[in-house]
C-alpha cells in the first residue's frame, strides 16, 4: 500500500474525505469497494474491530492503571498553627462569655431579692396600718368602759341627769335609724349650712373621746398640693397657716432641710414619741426610708422602761414629742434613764412642719 493509500484509508476512518476525492463505492453490506483489488490495510494492533464493525475511536478516558513508581497521592497540607494573640484573644472571648453569664444570673437574682423586699415593704405597711387601727380601737374601747363605770357609779348614787338625750337617740326618735342615714343627715345639714346651729346642741360625754374623734379622724389641711390627704378621714380644708402637716410652710422643703441635717449630723436612725396615729402615718409618708429610718411609738401606748434603753441602744436619736398624744407614764420612761440625756431631745409642738423645723434647727446647732 502506498503511502497516499495509507492517508485516504486514515482520512476515511476517521470520516473525513480529502478535497477533490470521490467517496468510496459501497457494497451492499457497507464495506467500501476497494478500486484496483487493492486490499484493506491490516488491522493495527491487537483491538483491531473484525471486519463489518463499526470503526473504533479512541477513548478520551485515561487508561485507569497502577501508579508509576515513586509516585504517590499527594499528602494532605498541614493545618494552620495558631499564632500566641489568637489563643489569647480566644480565651479572652470565652472569659467575656462566661463572665456575662455570671452578670446574668447575678442580675436575675438582684431583680428576684428587689421584688421580694418590695412584697416585704407593702406587708411591713399592711402591718403597720392595722396595729395603729388596733391602737386606736383598743384606746377608745378603754374611754368607754371607763366612761361606763362613771354612768355606773353616777346611776348608784342617784346623780344622773335623766334629761339629757344623745343625738343619736335624737336622730332615731326622728326616724333615722340606719348608719349610712346619719351620715346623709349631717351632710345635708351641711349642704344647708345649719352646722354651727347643730353644734351648738352638742353636748359631749366624754370630753376626751370627742377629742380623740378630732384629732384622730378629722384631718385640717391647707390649700398645700405637698401635703398628703389622709385616707378614710374627713379633711376639713383649712387656710395654710392652720394646716396639720405644714403650719402654712413648704413641708418638702421642711422634710429636706430635715434629713439633711440630720445626715450632716451623722444621724440616721431617729425614734419619735407620741403623736397621733395620723401623724405618724403622715411622717411616714414624708420621709423615705432610705434617708432617715424613723422608728414612731404611740404615746398612748403602755411602754417599758426596757424598751426604752432598746430603743436608746439601736438609734440615734429619741424624739419626745410634746404637744400630741403623749402620757407621761410613756414620756418619763425615755427622760428618766440617765445614758438618755444626750440623746432625748423634748420638743413641744403640735404641728409635723414645727416639730421637724425645730429639729432641724437644733440638729444644726449641734
Amino acid at each position: 500500500m502506498s503511502s497516499d493509500d495509507l492517508s485516504l484509508w486514515e482520512a476515511e476512518l476517521a470520516g473525513v474525505r480529502p478535497l477533490g476525492a470521490k467517496a468510496a463505492p459501497r457494497n451492499k453490506k457497507g464495506e467500501a469497494s476497494r478500486a484496483g483489488g487493492a486490499a484493506a490495510p491490516p488491522p493495527r494492533g491487537p483491538s483491531a474491530a473484525p471486519a463489518g464493525s463499526a470503526p473504533l475511536r479512541p477513548s478520551t478516558k485515561a487508561q485507569a492503571g497502577p501508579p508509576a513508581p515513586g509516585v504517590g497521592r499527594a499528602a494532605p497540607a498541614p493545618a494552620p498553627q495558631s499564632s500566641p494573640l489568637e489563643r489569647a484573644l480566644g480565651e479572652a472571648q470565652a472569659e467575656r462569655d462566661a463572665l456575662r453569664a455570671q452578670l446574668l444570673d447575678a442580675h436575675r437574682a438582684l431583680e428576684a431579692a428587689q421584688a421580694e423586699i418590695n412584697a416585704l415593704r407593702g406587708d411591713l405597711e399592711k402591718n403597720q396600718k392595722r396595729q395603729d387601727d388596733a391602737e386606736k380601737h383598743a384606746a377608745g374601747v378603754d374611754r368607754r368602759a371607763a366612761h361606763l363605770e362613771a354612768e355606773l357609779r353616777a346611776a348608784r348614787a342617784g346623780t344622773a341627769s335623766p334629761s339629757r338625750l344623745r343625738l343619736a337617740d335624737a336622730l332615731q326618735q326622728r326616724g333615722l335609724s340606719a348608719r349610712t342615714e346619719a351620715d346623709m343627715f349631717l351632710r345635708a345639714i351641711a349642704d344647708a349650712r345649719l352646722g354651727q346651729k347643730l353644734v351648738e346642741q352638742l353636748l359631749t360625754e366624754d370630753p376626751a373621746e370627742l377629742d380623740d374623734l378630732l384629732v384622730e379622724d378629722v384631718a385640717l389641711i391647707g390649700a398645700c398640693p405637698a401635703c398628703p390627704r389622709p385616707a378614710g378621714r374627713a379633711v376639713v380644708e383649712v387656710p395654710r397657716p392652720r394646716c396639720d402637716v405644714c403650719g402654712g410652710s413648704d413641708i418638702q422643703r421642711t422634710v429636706k432641710d430635715f434629713i439633711q441635717s440630720a445626715l450632716l449630723s451623722g444621724i440616721t436612725r431617729v425614734v419619735v414619741v407620741g403623736g397621733s396615729a395620723q401623724y405618724r402615718r403622715t411622717l411616714r409618708e414624708l420621709v423615705p426610708k432610705d434617708r432617715v429610718r424613723l422608728t414612731l411609738v404611740p404615746g398612748d401606748k403602755r411602754r417599758l422602761q426596757a424598751d426604752a434603753r432598746e430603743d436608746l441602744r439601736n438609734n440615734d436619736l429619741v424624739v419626745v414629742w410634746g404637744a400630741t398624744e403623749l402620757n407621761h407614764a410613756v414620756s418619763e420612761n425615755y427622760t428618766r434613764l440617765p445614758e438618755g440625756a444626750a440623746k432625748v431631745w423634748t420638743i413641744n409642738h403640735r404641728g409635723i412642719a414645727g416639730m421637724l423645723t425645730e429639729l432641724s434647727v437644733r440638729l444644726q446647732g449641734r
